[in-house]
This record gives structure tokens, sequence and C-alpha cells, in this order.
């Protein structure tokens, strides 16, 4: 029973990481849009580093960093 408890509240702490990382990433990759449209360049290839750094796995942020 004990150990049942612990393996719940270890599941539940690691999908509760996984979907903050995944939030950030979706933000992250939202605010760099917002600068690209902007054409500040720059300021948008770091955000989509802060994307790609919170999800690995985003091919689209790797897109739109090359082109950034």
């Amino acid at each position: 029973m004990k150990n049942t408890i612990l393996v719940i509240v270890g599941i539940i702490a690691v999908n509760s990481l996984f979907s903050q990382n995944a939030d950030s990433a979706n933000f992250y990759f939202q605010k760099a849009m917002e600068e690209k449209r902007a054409s500040h360049l720059m300021v948008a290839s770091k955000y989509f580093d802060n994307a790609i750094q919170f999800n690995p796995q985003m091919k689209e942020a790797y897109l739109q960093k090359g082109y950034t």
C-alpha cells in the first residue's frame, strides 16, 4: 500500500513537470513568432532557443529559428 501511494505521487509529479515544460515551450514559441512578425529577429531567435530548451522535440521551433 505504501509503495502504491509513492508510485502514484511520483507519476503525478512527473506528469506536472512535463506539462509545465510543454506550456513554457509553447509560450516562448508564441512570443518568438510575435517578435519575428515584428522583424525583431535577434529577440525572436532567443525566444526560439528557450522554446527548444523546454521541448527539444518541437520541430517547428527549430525550423522557425532557422528562418530567423
